[in-house]
Protein backbone atom coordinates (compact mmCIF):
# COMPACT_ATOMS: atom_id res chain seq x y z
CA UNK A 1 0.00 0.00 0.00
CA UNK A 2 1.39 3.42 -0.96
CA UNK A 3 1.91 5.84 1.92
CA UNK A 4 2.39 8.92 -0.25
CA UNK A 5 0.63 11.09 -2.81
CA UNK A 6 1.75 10.76 -6.43
CA UNK A 7 1.21 13.39 -9.10
CA UNK A 8 1.66 12.58 -12.77
CA UNK A 9 2.24 14.93 -15.70
CA UNK A 10 2.25 13.87 -19.32
CA UNK A 11 4.50 16.35 -21.11
CA UNK A 12 4.02 16.16 -24.87
CA UNK A 13 6.99 17.38 -26.86
CA UNK A 14 6.62 20.97 -28.01
CA UNK A 15 7.02 22.18 -31.62
CA UNK A 16 10.40 23.56 -32.68
CA UNK A 17 8.59 26.42 -34.40
CA UNK A 18 8.02 29.73 -32.66
CA UNK A 19 5.58 28.97 -29.81
CA UNK A 20 1.93 29.94 -30.07
CA UNK A 21 0.04 31.49 -27.17
CA UNK A 22 -1.66 28.14 -26.60
CA UNK A 23 1.71 26.39 -26.34
CA UNK A 24 3.05 28.96 -23.89
CA UNK A 25 -0.12 28.73 -21.78
CA UNK A 26 0.28 24.96 -21.70
CA UNK A 27 3.90 25.28 -20.61
CA UNK A 28 2.93 27.65 -17.80
CA UNK A 29 0.29 25.18 -16.61
CA UNK A 30 2.91 22.43 -16.58
CA UNK A 31 5.35 24.59 -14.60
CA UNK A 32 2.54 25.54 -12.20
CA UNK A 33 1.91 21.88 -11.43
CA UNK A 34 5.18 21.88 -9.50
CA UNK A 35 3.59 24.27 -6.92
CA UNK A 36 6.42 26.79 -6.84
CA UNK A 37 6.79 28.63 -3.52
CA UNK A 38 10.18 30.18 -4.28
CA UNK A 39 10.33 33.93 -3.65
CA UNK A 40 10.73 35.84 -6.90
CA UNK A 41 10.07 32.93 -9.26
CA UNK A 42 9.15 34.01 -12.79
CA UNK A 43 6.52 31.42 -13.63
CA UNK A 44 3.79 34.02 -14.16
CA UNK A 45 5.82 36.22 -16.48
CA UNK A 46 7.19 33.40 -18.60
CA UNK A 47 4.72 34.29 -21.35
CA UNK A 48 6.10 37.87 -21.29
CA UNK A 49 9.63 36.48 -21.55
CA UNK A 50 8.66 34.47 -24.63
CA UNK A 51 6.76 37.43 -26.12
CA UNK A 52 9.62 39.94 -25.89
CA UNK A 53 11.94 37.39 -27.52
CA UNK A 54 9.44 36.65 -30.30
CA UNK A 55 8.58 40.32 -30.89
CA UNK A 56 12.27 41.09 -31.39
CA UNK A 57 12.97 38.02 -33.55
CA UNK A 58 15.43 36.52 -31.08
CA UNK A 59 16.42 33.07 -32.30
CA UNK A 60 17.94 30.89 -29.62
CA UNK A 61 18.91 27.25 -29.56
CA UNK A 62 21.01 27.32 -26.40
CA UNK A 63 19.89 29.32 -23.36
CA UNK A 64 21.85 30.06 -20.20
CA UNK A 65 19.77 30.72 -17.06
CA UNK A 66 22.46 32.37 -14.94
CA UNK A 67 20.52 32.77 -11.66
CA UNK A 68 18.14 29.82 -11.98
CA UNK A 69 16.52 30.00 -8.52
CA UNK A 70 13.33 27.95 -8.60
CA UNK A 71 14.25 26.50 -11.98
CA UNK A 72 10.94 27.65 -13.49
CA UNK A 73 12.48 29.59 -16.39
CA UNK A 74 15.01 26.84 -17.13
CA UNK A 75 12.15 24.38 -17.19
CA UNK A 76 10.07 26.63 -19.43
CA UNK A 77 12.86 26.93 -21.98
CA UNK A 78 13.37 23.17 -21.82
CA UNK A 79 9.70 22.69 -22.70
CA UNK A 80 10.29 24.97 -25.69
CA UNK A 81 12.90 22.46 -26.90
CA UNK A 82 15.86 24.69 -26.11
CA UNK A 83 19.17 23.36 -24.92
CA UNK A 84 19.32 24.73 -21.39
CA UNK A 85 22.34 25.50 -19.23
CA UNK A 86 21.18 26.33 -15.72
CA UNK A 87 23.24 27.78 -12.89
CA UNK A 88 22.82 28.95 -9.33
CA UNK A 89 25.15 29.53 -6.39
CA UNK A 90 22.68 27.90 -4.01
CA UNK A 91 22.96 24.13 -4.16
CA UNK A 92 19.29 23.58 -3.39
CA UNK A 93 18.44 25.74 -6.44
CA UNK A 94 20.92 23.73 -8.50
CA UNK A 95 19.03 20.61 -7.37
CA UNK A 96 15.75 22.12 -8.61
CA UNK A 97 17.14 22.55 -12.11
CA UNK A 98 19.00 19.26 -12.04
CA UNK A 99 15.73 17.43 -11.40
CA UNK A 100 14.06 19.22 -14.32
CA UNK A 101 16.93 18.95 -16.80
CA UNK A 102 18.96 15.81 -16.16
CA UNK A 103 18.98 13.40 -19.08
CA UNK A 104 19.47 10.31 -16.89
CA UNK A 105 16.12 10.49 -15.15
CA UNK A 106 15.68 7.43 -12.94
CA UNK A 107 12.33 7.41 -11.16
CA UNK A 108 12.00 6.33 -7.57
CA UNK A 109 10.29 2.98 -7.28
CA UNK A 110 7.57 2.27 -4.73
CA UNK A 111 10.12 0.36 -2.67
CA UNK A 112 12.49 3.36 -2.81
CA UNK A 113 9.77 5.60 -1.42
CA UNK A 114 8.87 3.10 1.28
CA UNK A 115 12.57 2.94 2.19
CA UNK A 116 12.70 6.71 2.65
CA UNK A 117 9.77 6.61 5.08
CA UNK A 118 10.52 3.38 7.00
CA UNK A 119 10.67 4.34 10.71
CA UNK A 120 12.21 0.96 11.59
CA UNK A 121 15.39 2.15 9.88
CA UNK A 122 15.67 5.34 11.96
CA UNK A 123 18.84 5.80 13.98
CA UNK A 124 19.82 8.28 16.66
CA UNK A 125 21.99 10.33 14.31
CA UNK A 126 22.19 14.01 15.17
CA UNK A 127 22.13 15.51 11.73
CA UNK A 128 22.00 19.12 10.64
CA UNK A 129 18.32 19.52 11.60
CA UNK A 130 18.65 18.10 15.12
CA UNK A 131 21.81 20.09 15.77
CA UNK A 132 20.76 23.51 14.53
CA UNK A 133 17.01 23.66 13.88
CA UNK A 134 15.34 22.28 16.98
CA UNK A 135 13.65 25.69 17.34
CA UNK A 136 12.00 25.26 13.94
CA UNK A 137 11.00 21.58 14.09
CA UNK A 138 9.69 19.22 16.77
CA UNK A 139 11.86 16.38 18.00
CA UNK A 140 9.96 13.87 15.84
CA UNK A 141 10.34 16.10 12.78
CA UNK A 142 14.07 16.52 13.40
CA UNK A 143 14.57 12.76 13.68
CA UNK A 144 12.61 12.14 10.49
CA UNK A 145 14.36 14.83 8.44
CA UNK A 146 17.85 13.75 9.50
CA UNK A 147 17.11 10.10 8.75
CA UNK A 148 15.39 10.94 5.48
CA UNK A 149 18.47 12.83 4.31
CA UNK A 150 20.76 9.98 5.31
CA UNK A 151 18.66 7.44 3.42
CA UNK A 152 18.26 9.69 0.37
CA UNK A 153 22.03 10.10 0.15
CA UNK A 154 22.46 6.32 0.26
CA UNK A 155 20.95 5.91 -3.22
CA UNK A 156 23.65 5.05 -5.74
CA UNK A 157 21.83 6.89 -8.51
CA UNK A 158 22.46 10.67 -8.47
CA UNK A 159 19.03 11.53 -9.87
CA UNK A 160 17.30 9.49 -7.15
CA UNK A 161 19.32 11.29 -4.48
CA UNK A 162 18.52 14.74 -5.82
CA UNK A 163 14.89 13.95 -6.61
CA UNK A 164 14.36 12.71 -3.04
CA UNK A 165 15.84 15.93 -1.62
CA UNK A 166 13.90 18.09 -4.11
CA UNK A 167 10.62 16.47 -3.07
CA UNK A 168 11.11 16.88 0.67
CA UNK A 169 12.20 20.53 0.31
CA UNK A 170 9.20 21.37 -1.88
CA UNK A 171 6.98 19.99 0.88
CA UNK A 172 8.83 21.83 3.65
CA UNK A 173 8.72 25.17 1.86
CA UNK A 174 5.01 24.72 1.19
CA UNK A 175 4.18 23.87 4.82
CA UNK A 176 6.70 26.05 6.70
CA UNK A 177 6.64 29.32 4.74
CA UNK A 178 3.29 30.19 6.28
CA UNK A 179 1.44 33.34 5.32
CA UNK A 180 4.24 34.32 2.94
CA UNK A 181 6.06 36.06 5.79
CA UNK A 182 9.71 35.70 6.66
CA UNK A 183 10.72 34.78 10.20
CA UNK A 184 14.02 36.46 11.17
CA UNK A 185 14.57 36.99 7.42
CA UNK A 186 14.13 33.28 6.72
CA UNK A 187 11.33 31.30 5.07
CA UNK A 188 11.02 28.64 7.81
CA UNK A 189 8.49 29.91 10.32
CA UNK A 190 8.79 29.73 14.08
CA UNK A 191 7.70 26.23 15.07
CA UNK A 192 4.74 27.25 17.26
CA UNK A 193 3.44 29.69 14.65
CA UNK A 194 3.71 27.13 11.88
CA UNK A 195 1.92 24.40 13.83
CA UNK A 196 -0.86 26.75 14.97
CA UNK A 197 -1.37 28.19 11.49
CA UNK A 198 -4.65 27.28 9.77
CA UNK A 199 -2.67 25.50 7.05
CA UNK A 200 -1.36 22.95 9.57
CA UNK A 201 -4.33 22.85 12.01
CA UNK A 202 -2.18 22.24 15.09
CA UNK A 203 -0.45 19.19 13.61
CA UNK A 204 3.16 18.27 13.19
CA UNK A 205 4.35 17.82 9.63
CA UNK A 206 2.85 14.67 8.11
CA UNK A 207 5.55 13.76 5.64
CA UNK A 208 4.33 10.34 4.61
CA UNK A 209 0.89 11.63 3.62
CA UNK A 210 1.55 14.81 1.69
CA UNK A 211 4.85 14.72 -0.16
CA UNK A 212 4.15 15.00 -3.90
CA UNK A 213 6.19 12.79 -6.21
CA UNK A 214 5.90 14.67 -9.47
CA UNK A 215 6.77 12.73 -12.61
CA UNK A 216 8.67 14.61 -15.28
CA UNK A 217 8.06 12.69 -18.49
CA UNK A 218 9.16 15.29 -21.06
CA UNK A 219 12.07 14.54 -23.37
CA UNK A 220 15.54 15.35 -22.07
CA UNK A 221 18.11 17.05 -24.25
CA UNK A 222 21.46 15.32 -23.98
CA UNK A 223 23.14 18.73 -23.65
CA UNK A 224 20.94 20.15 -20.86
CA UNK A 225 22.98 20.72 -17.72
CA UNK A 226 22.72 22.31 -14.29
CA UNK A 227 25.70 23.99 -12.62
CA UNK A 228 26.32 25.08 -9.03
CA UNK A 229 28.78 27.97 -9.45
CA UNK A 230 29.03 31.62 -8.58
CA UNK A 231 28.25 33.87 -11.56
CA UNK A 232 31.82 34.65 -12.52
CA UNK A 233 33.05 31.07 -12.29
CA UNK A 234 30.12 29.97 -14.42
CA UNK A 235 30.79 32.56 -17.13
CA UNK A 236 34.50 31.73 -17.17
CA UNK A 237 33.66 28.03 -17.59
CA UNK A 238 31.27 28.70 -20.48
CA UNK A 239 33.16 31.41 -22.39
CA UNK A 240 34.09 29.00 -25.20
CA UNK A 241 30.58 27.56 -25.53
CA UNK A 242 28.10 28.75 -28.18
CA UNK A 243 25.25 30.30 -26.20
CA UNK A 244 22.56 32.31 -28.00
CA UNK A 245 20.68 33.81 -25.07
CA UNK A 246 21.35 34.45 -21.40
CA UNK A 247 18.48 35.11 -18.99
CA UNK A 248 19.69 37.08 -15.96
CA UNK A 249 17.38 37.23 -12.93
CA UNK A 250 19.70 38.21 -10.05
CA UNK A 251 18.65 39.23 -6.55
CA UNK A 252 17.18 42.68 -7.13
CA UNK A 253 19.03 44.40 -4.34
CA UNK A 254 15.88 45.41 -2.47
CA UNK A 255 14.70 44.41 1.01
CA UNK A 256 14.53 40.68 0.23
CA UNK A 257 17.70 39.99 -1.70
CA UNK A 258 19.74 37.80 0.63
CA UNK A 259 18.64 34.43 -0.70
CA UNK A 260 21.41 32.58 1.13
CA UNK A 261 19.88 33.81 4.39
CA UNK A 262 16.22 33.41 3.38
CA UNK A 263 16.82 29.82 2.31
CA UNK A 264 19.53 29.04 4.84
CA UNK A 265 17.75 25.94 6.11
CA UNK A 266 17.38 24.49 2.60
CA UNK A 267 21.03 25.17 1.84
CA UNK A 268 22.24 23.74 5.15
CA UNK A 269 20.10 20.65 4.59
CA UNK A 270 21.34 19.83 1.09
CA UNK A 271 24.99 20.60 1.94
CA UNK A 272 24.70 18.87 5.33
CA UNK A 273 26.70 21.63 6.98
CA UNK A 274 26.31 25.10 8.47
CA UNK A 275 26.69 27.39 5.46
CA UNK A 276 26.96 30.57 7.56
CA UNK A 277 30.39 29.30 8.62
CA UNK A 278 31.59 28.99 5.01
CA UNK A 279 33.20 32.38 4.44
CA UNK A 280 33.84 31.77 0.74
CA UNK A 281 30.18 30.93 0.19
CA UNK A 282 29.03 33.97 2.18
CA UNK A 283 31.34 36.26 0.19
CA UNK A 284 29.94 34.96 -3.10
CA UNK A 285 26.33 35.15 -1.89
CA UNK A 286 26.85 38.81 -0.91
CA UNK A 287 27.78 39.93 -4.43
CA UNK A 288 24.23 40.89 -5.39
CA UNK A 289 22.28 41.46 -2.16
CA UNK A 290 22.16 45.26 -2.43
CA UNK A 291 23.28 46.31 1.06
CA UNK A 292 26.20 48.05 -0.65
CA UNK A 293 25.08 49.64 -3.90
CA UNK A 294 28.62 50.38 -5.09
CA UNK A 295 29.57 46.71 -4.68
CA UNK A 296 26.41 45.61 -6.46
CA UNK A 297 27.02 48.04 -9.35
CA UNK A 298 30.64 46.95 -9.72
CA UNK A 299 29.71 43.26 -9.76
CA UNK A 300 26.83 43.90 -12.15
CA UNK A 301 29.04 45.74 -14.66
CA UNK A 302 31.74 43.08 -14.37
CA UNK A 303 29.12 40.40 -15.03
CA UNK A 304 27.73 42.13 -18.14
CA UNK A 305 31.24 42.74 -19.44
CA UNK A 306 32.09 39.03 -19.10
CA UNK A 307 29.02 38.06 -21.15
CA UNK A 308 30.43 39.57 -24.35
CA UNK A 309 30.48 36.10 -25.94
CA UNK A 310 26.67 35.83 -25.67
CA UNK A 311 24.80 37.79 -28.39
CA UNK A 312 21.49 38.36 -26.56
CA UNK A 313 20.88 39.13 -22.89
CA UNK A 314 17.53 39.34 -21.11
CA UNK A 315 17.45 40.87 -17.62
CA UNK A 316 14.70 40.88 -15.00
CA UNK A 317 14.42 43.74 -12.52
CA UNK A 318 11.61 45.65 -10.83
CA UNK A 319 10.79 49.11 -9.55
CA UNK A 320 12.33 48.44 -6.12
CA UNK A 321 15.69 47.15 -7.36
CA UNK A 322 19.19 48.28 -6.38
CA UNK A 323 18.96 51.29 -8.74
CA UNK A 324 16.33 53.07 -10.79
CA UNK A 325 15.54 51.29 -14.02
CA UNK A 326 17.06 54.11 -16.10
CA UNK A 327 20.32 53.78 -14.19
CA UNK A 328 20.38 50.01 -14.73
CA UNK A 329 19.78 50.53 -18.44
CA UNK A 330 22.64 53.03 -18.63
CA UNK A 331 24.96 50.44 -17.04
CA UNK A 332 23.92 47.89 -19.66
CA UNK A 333 24.37 50.39 -22.52
CA UNK A 334 28.06 50.67 -21.68
CA UNK A 335 28.37 47.12 -23.05
CA UNK A 336 25.37 46.76 -25.42
CA UNK A 337 24.17 49.14 -28.12
CA UNK A 338 20.63 47.82 -28.63
CA UNK A 339 18.56 47.89 -25.43
CA UNK A 340 14.77 47.56 -25.19
CA UNK A 341 12.54 47.52 -22.10
CA UNK A 342 9.16 45.90 -21.47
CA UNK A 343 7.08 46.87 -18.41
CA UNK A 344 4.85 44.32 -16.67
CA UNK A 345 2.44 44.88 -13.80
CA UNK A 346 3.26 42.05 -11.47
CA UNK A 347 1.76 40.97 -8.14
CA UNK A 348 3.95 38.86 -5.87
CA UNK A 349 2.01 35.81 -4.79
CA UNK A 350 3.75 35.09 -1.50
CA UNK A 351 1.90 37.98 0.19
CA UNK A 352 -1.78 38.81 0.02
CA UNK A 353 -1.57 42.57 0.35
CA UNK A 354 -2.26 44.70 -2.72
CA UNK A 355 0.79 46.73 -1.79
CA UNK A 356 2.90 43.96 -3.32
CA UNK A 357 1.91 44.97 -6.82
CA UNK A 358 4.95 46.25 -8.57
CA UNK A 359 6.39 47.03 -11.97
CA UNK A 360 8.52 44.25 -13.38
CA UNK A 361 10.95 45.10 -16.18
CA UNK A 362 12.32 42.85 -18.87
CA UNK A 363 15.42 44.40 -20.44
CA UNK A 364 16.53 42.96 -23.77
CA UNK A 365 20.11 43.80 -24.71
CA UNK A 366 22.04 42.98 -27.89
Amino acid sequence: MKNYVEMAMDFDSMSEKMPTNDNVDLIIKKIHTISNYYIGHKERIFSDIVKILNDNNVVSNTVLDLFSGSGAVSYGFKLLNKTVISNDLLKFCHINSFVFLDKNRTELTDSDKDFLFDPSLDTNIRGIVSQFYSDKFTRNECVFLDNYFSRAMSFQDEYKRYYSIFSILQYLIRKCFVGGRLYKKQIIARMEHRIDHAMNCGHELQFHKYINWTKFSCDSNVNDISYNYDVFSCLDKLKNIDIDLCYIDPPYGGMQSDYALMYEFCEDYVRNCRTRNDMDFIKKSNMFIGNNIDVYRRNFCDMVDRMSFIPTLLFSYNSSSWAKIDDIIECIKVFRSDVKVKEITYSYGHRKSNSNKNIEYLILAR
